[in-house]
Parts: C-alpha cells; sequence; structure tokens
C-alpha cells in the first residue's frame, strides 16, 4: 500500500481520537463523579471503560475536511467493523497479533491503492501484524484498553453541569479545543459519547458494554507482505 494509502488508513484511525476529557453526573443513583475534579472523573472514566470486556463505538464526523464515519467493537481480545474515508468503506478485524483489512476495488482506489492493486485486493481479506507500523494506530481502536489511552485531552479540561445524553444522565468535561467526553452519572462512570471540537461536526457512541461482539477472525487471510505492504 503506497503512502496515500497508509494515510488514509491512519485517518479513519485518527477520528476516534478526536476530542478528550471525561464526564459523569448526578441524580438519585449518581455514582458520585459528579463531586470530583474534572481531572479524578477522566481518571475514572478511563479506568471503568478500560475493564469492559468489550464495547461498541459507533458515529461520524471529519478529518481533513472529508467525511468519516466507523461501527466498529473494541474487546480485551481484539474487535473488528466497518470504517468509512471519503465514501471508501472498508471493513476491518484485530485479533491474535494481526490486522485483517477488506475493501471493494474502489474503496482500495480511494485509499491510494493504484487502480490496478485495487483489482488484486478486492473483495478479499488481507493481514498485516499490528506491531506493523501501517497499522497498528488501527489496531489500537480495536483493543479497548489501547483505545482508552487514546483519549486525553489537549489543554485544561473543564467540567460542566449535569445534562442528558440518549437518555443517560451524564456530565460533560470539555477541553481547550471544545471537544467534550461525556460519562456516565450512575453505575460505572462509563465513557458515553464524545463531541467533536467546536466548529466541527460529529460524534462517536460508546455502547453495549460488554455485550457488543467482536467479528470472528477471517479465515484465509493472505498477508499483505506478499504485496509488499506488510
Amino acid at each position: 500500500m503506497n503512502r496515500r494509502g497508509t494515510r488514509a488508513v491512519r485517518a479513519l484511525a485518527v477520528m476516534i481520537v478526536l476530542a478528550g476529557g471525561a464526564a459523569a453526573c448526578g441524580g438519585p443513583s449518581s455514582n458520585g463523579e459528579v463531586a470530583k475534579s474534572p481531572s479524578q472523573i477522566l481518571r475514572d472514566a478511563q479506568a471503568a471503560t478500560s475493564s469492559a470486556s468489550s464495547v461498541r463505538v459507533s458515529g461520524s464526523g471529519t478529518f481533513g475536511g472529508k467525511p468519516i464515519s466507523l461501527d466498529i467493537v473494541s474487546s480485551a481480545a481484539g474487535g473488528g467493523g466497518t470504517m468509512t474515508l471519503n465514501g471508501a468503506e472498508l471493513d476491518v478485524v484485530a485479533g491474535k497479533g494481526n490486522v485483517y483489512l477488506k475493501a471493494s476495488s474502489s474503496s482500495w482506489t480511494a485509499l491510494g491503492a493504484p487502480a490496478s492493486a485495487g483489482s488484486i485486493l478486492a473483495g478479499k481479506w488481507w493481514s498485516a501484524p499490528a506491531s506493523n507500523s501501517n497499522f497498528a494506530q488501527l489496531a489500537r481502536l480495536l483493543s479497548v484498553a489501547a483505545l482508552v489511552r487514546q483519549l486525553e485531552p489537549t489543554g485544561t479540561i473543564t467540567k460542566g453541569g449535569t445534562t442528558t445524553v440518549d437518555g443517560q444522565s451524564v456530565i460533560p468535561l470539555r477541553d481547550s479545543t471544545g471537544a467534550t467526553l461525556y460519562v456516565d452519572a450512575t453505575g460505572k462512570p462509563y465513557i458515553q459519547s464524545i463531541s467533536a471540537p467546536r466548529n466541527q461536526p460529529g460524534q462517536i457512541r460508546f455502547s453495549q458494554y460488554g455485550t457488543a461482539r467482536p467479528p470472528a477472525i477471517p479465515k484465509g487471510a493472505t498477508s499483505l507482505s506478499a504485496l509488499g505492504g506488510g
């Protein structure tokens, strides 16, 4: 895969770290986070989310002016799902030390592969080591603990007042860019969602904690090293 293709795949990964912060909230069954400092709420949210066996991560936004979206399951043992950048849709799975990728010919071309390579790559599962620098950030998205480690705020975080998102009571933590991360205020202080920095569209939701099921590792995948890309 050429440099342009590599940058495109990385761009899909970058969307998940649009924001940093955390949140929590009070109420009849408050978990006590509302009384804590923003930095402590963030630490608690990171710890709770990291401890989850799995979580569904879904949403959309922009990166470099291009529309991006994802719907993945991140788990303790890897994960997978679908990511889209500027109309190029990519199926991804991570597990057992590898990252697996599948896309149509047009999607591979949109991601930077030559048209001739796109037809070869199309509709097949390809694998590369998760340690490969071209795919390491993508692999980290699909490991819940590694994903959470990327959720760091920019500048100072401030705690907002208790609010409700998708029917869940939360407290927003907003960083210096205006990006906001919301943490559940009842039960475990899981990360509930992340909104993009100010003047940028997009929101990423975290749901199905402990019940989301990652896709199976594809059988019969071919190593990208056969093409000089893995």
